[in-house]
C-alpha cells in the first residue's frame, strides 16, 4: 500500500511508502536484524536522510569523537565512505546524508561553546567553516544543513558549499530543529516550550506555538519531527514539568494551518526523541516512565492507540540508551547503548498479549499483566488507552494460546 501526500505549503508532492509498523502490534515485540559493536562508546544515532544506513556517533578517547556509516540491512560500515573525527568534548547530535556524501557532527568543544561540522565522508575532509549551534538535520536531497544553537538563530547551511543560505531568529532555548523531506519547511523546538515552523523559499513564519501545562505555564520540549509528507510536525515534552500529567505529552500541528489536532501523554517520564514513520499516522517515541524505566512507544495518532515495545535485547540491562532514530525506507530502528553497541530491529510478530516473548499466551503473561495493573504505558495495555485494567485483561484472554492462533 502507498500513501500519496501534498505539502500544502510548499505545493511540491511526495510519495511515501506505508510504513511496515502500519500495525502498530509488530512495535510491542521487535525483531533483533543485527548488533555491532564499535571501538568506543557510542552516543548519538541517526538515519540516512535517504534512508538504508545509519550514521553513529562514538568516543573514541578523551577530547574525541568518531562518526561512522553503518548499513542498514547488516550494520556494517558502508562501503565508500571513512571515518570522521571531530575534536570534541562530546557529541550533542548528528546527520547524515549518502546522495552528497556529507556528514555532520554538533558537537561541545573543548572551549565550551557549541558548534557544527561539515564532512565530505569520501575524503574525510570538512567542507566550509564550522557553524554555531549543534542541533542539525538534513533534507532528503542532502543539499541543505539546518542547524541550530543557543544564540536565537536557526540556520539553513548549503551543505554542499558548507555556506550559509538563510538565517531565521528563534524565540526560546533551543532544544531541537527539523527540515522536511522536501526541503520547504524549516522547524524548531525549545526547552520553554516553543514551536516554530518557517517557510524556507521565503523565510517567512508559518506558525508559532507556545506549549503550555495544566498551570498555565510553558512546558519544555525536548524533540521537533515533520512527517515524510509534510502534512503533519510532532513534538514531545521532557520530564520536567511540574505537573505529572505534563510530562511525555506527544503533540501534533497541522503544518498547513498550524493547528493542534492531537495531544496525548504516552511516556510518563518524559521524550527524549520522537520520529514520524514513513505512513503519517505513527509517531515513534523514546522516554521514560514515572519511575525512570525506558520506554519505547508507537503512537497510531488517527486511532488514538499506543503500544509499548519490550526492551529490545533487554535495553534496560545493556548499559542504557542514549539515543535512537527510525529508516522509513527499510522500517528498521536502531539504538545505542551503554555498553558500546549499536542494536537494529524490525517489525516483530504482533504478539501484544505475549509480554514475555515465549512465542504463546499463557498463565507468565497473566502474572506480568498482573504486576502492571494500575500502571500508565505499560507493554501490558492491550487496547492501546494507556492504562491496564479489566479491559485489558479480557483482551489478553481472547488472545490464550499460541501466538499463531
Amino acid at each position: 500500500m502507498s500513501l500519496k501526500v501534498n505539502c500544502t505549503v510548499t505545493g511540491l508532492v511526495l510519495a511515501a511508502t506505508a510504513s511496515c509498523f502500519a500495525q502498530v502490534e509488530t512495535f510491542h515485540d521487535p525483531e533483533l536484524k543485527w548488533s555491532t559493536a564499535l571501538f568506543g562508546e557510542p552516543t548519538k544515532i541517526v538515519a540516512a536522510s535517504e534512508g538504508l544506513s545509519f550514521a553513529v556517533c562514538w568516543s573514541a578517547g578523551p577530547g574525541l569523537m568518531v562518526a561512522s556509516v553503518h548499513d542498514v540491512a547488516s550494520g556494517e560500515l558502508l562501503e565508500n565512505t571513512s571515518l570522521v573525527s571531530v575534536p570534541a568534548v562530546s557529541t550533542r547530535d548528528v546527520a547524515w546524508s549518502p546522495t552528497s556524501n556529507r556528514l555532520a557532527v554538533g558537537y561541545l568543544s573543548a572551549q565550551g561553546d557549541t558548534r557544527t561540522r561539515l564532512v565530505n565522508t569520501i575524503t574525510s575532509l570538512p567542507v566550509g567553516m564550522e557553524h554555531v549551534g549543534d542541533r542539525i538535520a538534513f533534507d532528503s536531497s542532502g543539499s541543505m544543513l539546518v542547524i541550530g544553537g543557543f544564540d536565537s538563530y536557526v540556520r539553513l547551511v548549503d551543505a554542499i558549499s558548507g555556506s550559509l543560505y538563510r538565517a531565521f531568529e528563534f524565540e526560546g532555548e533551543l532544544s531541537d530543529v527539523a527540515i522536511d523531506s522536501t526541503g520547504g519547511v524549516v522547524g524548531a523546538c525549545s526547552t520553554t516550550g516553543d514551536l516554530q515552523l518557517w517557510d524556507m523559499a521565503s523565510g517567512q513564519t508559518l506558525f508559532h506555538h507556545t506549549v503550555t501545562g495544566e498551570d498555565g505555564m510553558p512546558v519544555g520540549l525536548s524533540s521537533i519531527s515533520i512527517s515524510a509528507g509534510c502534512t503533519y510536525v510532532g513534538a514531545g515534552t521532557d520530564g520536567l514539568a511540574k505537573s505529572e500529567v505534563d510530562k511525555g505529552r506527544a503533540l501534533v500541528w497541522a503544518v498547513a494551518t498550524g493547528e493542534v489536532l492531537y495531544d496525548r501523554q504516552i511516556s510518563n517520564g518524559g521524550i527524549s526523541k520522537l520520529v514520524w514513520t514513513a505512513s503519517e499516522s505513527e509517531l515513534l517515541a523514546l522516554g521514560r516512565t514515572d519511575t525512570n524505566e525506558l520506554i519505547f512507544s508507537a503512537w497510531d495518532i488517527v486511532e488514538n492507540r499506543t503500544v509499548v515495545s519490550i526492551p529490545p535485547s533487554g535495553a534496560s540491562q545493556l548499559g542504557g540508551v542514549y539515543d535512537f532514530d527510525y529508516d522509513r525506507v527499510s522500517s528498521v530502528w536502531a539504538l545505542t547503548t551503554g555498553n558500546g553497541t549499536v542494536e537494529a530491529f524490525g517489525p516483530g510478530l504482533g504478539c501484544i498479549s505475549d509480554l514475555n516473548m515465549s512465542g504463546h499466551v499463557d498463565g507468565g503473561d497473566l502474572a506480568s499483566m498482573l504486576a502492571s495493573w494500575g500502571k500508565l504505558n505499560t507493554t501490558a495495555d492491550q487496547n492501546g488507552d494507556g492504562f491496564v485494567n479489566g479491559i485489558d485483561l479480557s483482551y489478553m484472554l481472547t488472545n490464550w494460546g499460541e501466538c499463531s492462533n
